[in-house]
């Protein structure tokens, strides 16, 4: 299965050619609990990440939680 994954091309293998939020980020090897996850425009609620299914071609964007601050 192709998907756009922030803007480059991934290939991902799938059993059944069906996958969800939560096999993507698993085959990604991305730590689930840092990270936001939107699907075209739309940011998927984690507690839908397992239900949500991901077709061909589909735009995913990651993105990860950073810490930090300053010392002012």
């Amino acid at each position: 299965m192709l998907l756009t994954v922030n803007g480059t091309v991934r290939e991902l293998s799938t059993v059944s050619g069906a996958c969800t939020i939560d096999d993507v980020l698993l085959a990604l090897c991305v730590r689930k609990e840092i990270v936001a996850v939107a699907q075209g425009n739309t940011v998927v609620p984690r507690s839908q990440w397992g239900d949500t299914l991901v077709s061909e071609g589909e735009c995913i964007e990651i993105v990860h939680f950073v810490g930090g601050g300053s010392d002012l």
